[in-house]
C-alpha cells in the first residue's frame, strides 16, 4: 500500500474472521479541498462477495459526512462490469470515459469516470 498510494487516504478490507487482506480503498482529494476521487481493489479470489460494496459505503460516507466532500469521482476499467455496478448502486453517474492505467495488470485500459454529488 505504501507504494502505491503512500500519501493519501488508505483501508485495507480485511476478512472480520480472520483479518486477512483481501483489498484496499482510499480516497485521494482533490486540490479544491471539496472533492475526493474514490479507488478501491479486491482481490479476485475475493471477487462477488460484497466486500467492495460495503468498504465502499463506509468511505463514501466518510468522504461526504465526516469529511464534507461536495463531490467524490471515480472510475472502473469498461471490461469490469462489476464494478460499475458497485459504484452505480453507491449512486454515481457516468460522465466521461479515459484511458487509465491498470495496477493489476500494467496495462492502459478504456474507463468509464463517474462521479456521486453530495
Amino acid at each position: 500500500m505504501e507504494r502505491v498510494v503512500p500519501s493519501e487516504p488508505t483501508w485495507a478490507i480485511v476478512l472480520r474472521q480472520t483479518n486477512e487482506l483481501v483489498g484496499v480503498i482510499g480516497l485521494n482529494p482533490h486540490g479544491d479541498n471539496r472533492s475526493a476521487e474514490l479507488g478501491y481493489y479486491v482481490g479476485r479470489p475475493h471477487w462477488g462477495r460484497g466486500f467492495a460494496t460495503e468498504a465502499a459505503e463506509a468511505v463514501v460516507r466518510l468522504g461526504l459526512v465526516e469529511r464534507g466532500y461536495a463531490k467524490l469521482t471515480s472510475r472502473y476499467h469498461a471490461d469490469n462490469p462489476a464494478s460499475g455496478r458497485v459504484l452505480a448502486r453507491l449512486g454515481f453517474k457516468p460522465v466521461g470515459r479515459s484511458n487509465q492505467p491498470c495496477l493489476a495488470d500494467g496495462t492502459v485500459k478504456p474507463s468509464v469516470d463517474v462521479e456521486l454529488i453530495a
